[in-house]
């Protein structure tokens, strides 16, 4: 398994707009069979057939992954100043990213799960660094840059979850996210662990649910959450902010995401790096 990735990366287009991204070199290859072995080894039942696309920059500590003493894999994402992935260059306001990206298309109307460990050593910026977040693809007669469904971030000290919902069928003009969730960022090196259950429903009936260490914090009740679309969202995990002078990485561990309930992971989590 490769300790770095970063490969040259360039889109083509797929169904429902979306862009998939194509590697254009050998060692790219491997990483497209490392990124599928990785999932198929350590990341559970829920993750069983999916695969990611990597958007970091083109650098050697940007993404990492790396297997702890007790088996526990671990992805690495890593943001230092001036740090720009070559997808987002077209950009001039110096957004900086390292995620990983799901490439399957979740459902509307049916709970989605996800749970991981993480960890952010490194200065924070004071501004917003997304951690999650779940993309909708503009689909035919929509603008580009579409914001996502819902998202975890940290922003101002605080970690927040913010869900956006759109009655509309195209998606015409930016759609503001609220604030569902609200609390203390966590501290430095310290791993938490963290399992969502979202629901994703414009018309109602949507959800967010929160656990962190085995604790509920949140229930959001029945909310109109995501878009009306016609293909569901997609997830993603990693770090994304705006452009910063700071050095910040996010570790993520035991990663899972799926349909199938990870609601086992809140009393019986699986175990930390060490």
């Amino acid at each position: 398994m490769p300790s770095s990735n970063h490969a040259v990366l360039a889109d083509r287009p797929s169904r429902g707009g979306r862009t998939i991204a194509r590697r254009t070199s050998l060692a790219a290859a491997f990483t497209v069979i490392a990124s599928l072995l990785a999932v198929l080894s350590g990341t559970g039942a829920a993750n069983a057939a999916v695969v990611y696309r990597l958007r970091c920059p083109d650098t050697s500590y940007a993404y990492k992954q790396t297997t702890a003493p007790n088996g526990v894999q671990v992805r690495h994402h890593e943001l230092r100043k001036g740090d720009v992935a070559a997808l987002d260059a077209k950009y001039s306001d110096g957004r900086q990213r390292c995620e990983w990206i799901h490439q399957t298309d979740l459902p509307f109307r049916k709970p989605i799960w996800f749970s991981y460990s993480f960890r952010q050593t490194g200065s924070m910026p004071a501004d917003w660094v997304t951690m999650t977040q779940f993309h909708s693809s503009p689909e035919s007669g929509e603008r580009s840059g579409k914001p996502p469904a819902f998202l975890m971030q940290q922003s101002h000290g605080r970690l927040q979850l913010l869900p956006r919902h759109e009655d509309r069928v195209h998606t015409t003009s930016e759609v503001d996210p609220v604030v569902r969730y609200s609390m203390p960022w966590f501290p430095a090196g310290s791993w938490q662990r963290i399992v969502v259950r979202v629901t994703f429903n414009h018309a109602g009936d949507g959800n967010v649910t929160f656990w962190l260490n085995g604790v509920q914090k949140y229930n959001s009740g029945p909310i109109k959450m995501g878009y009306n679309d016609t293909v569901g969202p997609h997830f993603s995990e990693g770090q994304y902010r705006g452009r910063s002078s700071l050095t910040t990485a996010f570790d993520f561990a035991n990663v899972e995401i799926g349909t199938s309930s990870l609601i086992d992971r809140v009393t019986h989590p699986k175990p930390l790096p060490n």
